[in-house]
C-alpha cells in the first residue's frame, strides 16, 4: 500500500491512514470504507449485511465495534460512543478534524488531529509526521504530527548516568565549540516512541543513550531499519 489519497482517505502506509472527517461521521458516527481499505480493515469479500467486530483503542481505551457491509456493496465502520462524544464537543467548538487510525496487532489506534493545526519537529525520535508534499518550493505544507510527551527527569537522568560524550563517536560539543556546547547532549530512546501503543515505564540506564546531532540523525536514517548505537557503531570501524 503506497501512500495516495482517495476520496476523503490518505492512505500513508500498511499501517496508517487518516480519514477527513465528513458529515456522516459527525451526524451518525460512521466511517465509509473504500475498497482500497478492504484490506486494511479485514474486510475482503464480505457480502452485503455481513458483519465482523474490530477492537478500536481510543485515548488508551480499548473496545470492540463493528464494521458492516451493505448493498453497493460497501462496508461502514461505527466508531462507537467514545469517539462520537468527542466528535460532538469538536463540533460544538467549530473545529474540522482529521482522524488518524493506526494499525498494530490487529488493534486499531484511533486520534484526532485539528485540520488547522500544521506541526513540524526535526525529531523523528519524538514525532511521527505524515507530509502532503509539493514540488514546489516555498509552498505551505500540511504537517500531519502525532508528539510524544517526553519526561525532562528522565532526560536529566540519562545525561547523569551516560554523560555528555556520544556513545557512538564519543564526540564532546563543549571540547569542540567551547561554552555553547557546554551540557549539550542529545538523548535518544532505544525504543522508539512512536512504536509504542501505550505510557510505559522507561528505564534511563537501559532504554536511553546519550548522542551527538550526527549519530543520533544516522541511527534514524532509514525509517524502516531504526539501528541501535552498538550498530551505528560497528559502521564506524
Amino acid at each position: 500500500m503506497s501512500r495516495q489519497s482517495i476520496s476523503s482517505w490518505d492512505i500513508v502506509n500498511d499501517q496508517i491512514v487518516i480519514k477527513h472527517c465528513d458529515a456522516t461521521i459527525y451526524n451518525h458516527g460512521l466511517i465509509a470504507v473504500i475498497k482500497q481499505l478492504e484490506d486494511f480493515f479485514n474486510v475482503q469479500g464480505m457480502a452485503p449485511h455481513d458483519h465482523r467486530t474490530i477492537t478500536i483503542d481510543f485515548k488508551g481505551e480499548q473496545y470492540e465495534t463493528n464494521i458492516g457491509a451493505d448493498e453497493r456493496p460497501r462496508c461502514r465502520l461505527s466508531v462507537g460512543k467514545q469517539i462520537r462524544k468527542e466528535l460532538d464537543q469538536k463540533y460544538k467548538e467549530s473545529k474540522l478534524l482529521d482522524l488518524m487510525i493506526q494499525k498494530k496487532d490487529n488493534i486499531y489506534y484511533f486520534s484526532f488531529i485539528e485540520e488547522d493545526e500544521v506541526l513540524k519537529s526535526l525529531d523523528d525520535d519524538l514525532t511521527t509526521s505524515i507530509t502532503i508534499s509539493s514540488k514546489l518550493e516555498g509552498k505551505k505544507k500540511l504537517i500531519y504530527t502525532t508528539k510524544y510527551e517526553r519526561d525532562p527527569k528522565l532526560r536529566n537522568e540519562a545525561i547523569k548516568i551516560h554523560g555528555l560524550r556520544c556513545y557512538v563517536c564519543d564526540f564532546d560539543f563543549e571540547q569542540r565549540y567551547g561554552s555553547i556546547g557546554k551540557n549539550f547532549i542529545e538523548v535518544h530512546h532505544l525504543k522508539p516512541l512512536h512504536s509504542l501503543c501505550h505510557e510505559e515505564q522507561i528505564n534511563p540506564d537501559t532504554d536511553m543513550a546519550c548522542l551527538c546531532s550526527n549519530c543520533h540523525r544516522m541511527i534514524h536514517r532509514k525509517k524502516n531499519k531504526i539501528l541501535t548505537p552498538d550498530e551505528l557503531k560497528e559502521l564506524l570501524h
